[in-house]
């Protein structure tokens, strides 16, 4: 098993902003943004790269009551425990039947990378040791399968909170929020040319006095999610020519994603691109492949041929 750890970038301070003025209107987000997936640095992928196969995951925000890991969230030790679990259970119920952060109820590790749960803490660097950026808030530090046909299945995320700032209990349960997103596979829509006002932003364009100071996850943010995370086990369509169902058996196994993965290499297939282009890219690949390996194991998975 070949792993490779990426940090994924994290919301930064916004103490650098100039406030708002009182009267200012709020900018208004296309109908059609979406916030992008997470593929390193320097990709800006529509299409989803990373994921948990089960689309949940065990996470833990005990640790914030804890001295070592405790923040100056604006509130006490429990205040800060309830807003890191409201900022969980907002995107819970944004996600109905596609993905949900699970409260863990047995023992998590400090930011143990290999777990399969998300912890959450205060820290004064990351989970890897090194350095907080002088502005940045919290950091998640998700593991994944680099390549194969694992490639993107997550298998670790840890989140750590900057104990060098001080937080509103606003910005605490956003900052988690955005911290959150980025564990269940999501980026920055601003550092991919489309910058919105929406809790993926790395940035805050607002202060939390303002009241277009965004708290939880906006239509664009959830978009992004739900590009990861289809409805699950959603009703089967048995009809022959059915997405993903590359030689017309009137059901998508594994024989299909074979058949996908062939077609992605230049090889002789039964393929044609409005059975196997499952992620509507305009081109048959390894992702596709991998699509219809999921849905053939009954994991979440994307089904939009064109």
């Amino acid at each position: 098993m070949t792993t490779l750890p990426r940090l994924l970038l994290a919301l930064l301070a916004c103490v650098a902003l100039a406030a708002p003025a009182a009267s200012q209107t709020c900018p208004v987000v296309p109908d059609d943004a979406f916030a992008f997936i997470n593929a390193g640095s320097d990709e800006c992928p529509a299409n989803p790269e990373v994921f948990w196969t089960d689309a949940a995951v065990p996470y833990d925000c005990s640790f914030l009551a804890n001295g070592p890991n405790a923040i100056d969230c604006g509130g006490d030790a429990s205040a800060c425990v309830a807003l890191c679990e409201d900022a969980a259970n907002v995107w819970n119920a944004d996600l109905p039947g596609r993905f949900t952060f699970v409260a863990a109820d047995d023992t998590v590790d400090f930011c143990d990378p290999g777990d399969g749960k998300v912890s959450i803490g205060g820290t004064t660097t990351l989970c890897d040791g090194s350095a907080y950026g002088s502005r940045v808030l919290a950091v998640t530090l998700s593991i994944f399968y680099s390549g194969g046909l694992q490639a993107g299945q997550l298998i670790d995320a840890n989140i750590t909170i900057n104990q060098a700032f001080q937080f509103s209990q606003p910005g605490f349960q956003a900052t988690l929020g955005h911290e959150l997103g980025h564990a269940l596979g999501l980026s920055h829509p601003d550092q991919c040319s489309d910058d919105f006002n929406v809790l993926m932003r790395s940035a805050s364009l607002f202060t939390p006095q303002s009241e277009c100071f965004v708290v939880d996850p906006t239509t664009a943010d959830i978009r992004g999610a739900e590009r990861i995370y289809p409805v699950v086990n959603p009703t089967p369509n048995p009809t022959p020519g059915v997405c993903g169902d590359a030689d017309l058996s009137g059901v998508v196994t594994v024989t299909d994603g074979v058949q996908v993965l062939r077609a992605s290499a230049g090889l002789s297939s039964s393929c044609t691109a409005a059975r196997c282009d499952v992620d509507g890219s305009g081109a048959i690949t390894v992702t596709d492949g991998v699509n219809v390996l999921r849905s053939a194991a009954g994991l979440s998975s994307i089904a939009a041929c064109p």
